[in-house]
C-alpha cells in the first residue's frame, strides 16, 4: 500500500479485487457486505464507505452475473460436446438447472466484485460517500 499526493491510501488492484471475492468492504476490508441471503448493508460501519452510491448502481452487477453464468455454462457445454459429440437431453437438463441456480449462487459475489471494480475505477484510495 502506498500514499497518493493528497495523502489518501492507494491500494493495489489485487488487494481490492480479493476483498471483492471475500465479500468485504473494498475500501477497508473489515466489514462484511451482507447481513443475510438477500440483505446488503447500505454503508460500511468501519469506514463509512457507501455501498449504494446511486439508484440503479448494481445494474452492472447483473452483467457480471450473466457473463459468469453464461461463461460457465458454455464451458460445461463445450467440454461435454468434446467428450461426446452427441449432445443428450441430460446435458441440456443440467445446463437448464445450472442456468436457474448459478445466478442465485453468484449474486453476492457479482455485487461485491462490481463494488470493488467501481472502487478501483472511481475512488481508488478514497472513501466515496454520496452527498
Amino acid at each position: 500500500m502506498s500514499t497518493a499526493g493528497d495523502g489518501t491510501e492507494v491500494r493495489s488492484a489485487g488487494v481490492v479485487l480479493s476483498r471483492g471475492f471475500r465479500l468485504v468492504c473494498p475500501a477497508c476490508g473489515q466489514q462484511r457486505l451482507f447481513r443475510g441471503p438477500f440483505r446488503m448493508l447500505r454503508r460500511c460501519t468501519r469506514c463509512d464507505h457507501d455501498f449504494y452510491p446511486e439508484t440503479g448502481y448494481y445494474v452492472g452487477a447483473v452483467y457480471v452475473n450473466v457473463a459468469f453464468t453464461e461463461g460457465l455454462l458454455l464451458a460445461v457445454f463445450v467440454v461435454s460436446f468434446l467428450v461426446n459429440p452427441v449432445v443428450s437431453d441430460r446435458v441440456f437438463l443440467v445446463l437448464a438447472i445450472g442456468a436457474l441456480i448459478l445466478p442465485l449462487l453468484f449474486l453476492h459475489h457479482s455485487k461485491s466484485l462490481w463494488l470493488a471494480l467501481d472502487y478501483l475505477i472511481t475512488s481508488r484510495g478514497s472513501s466515496r460517500t454520496s452527498e
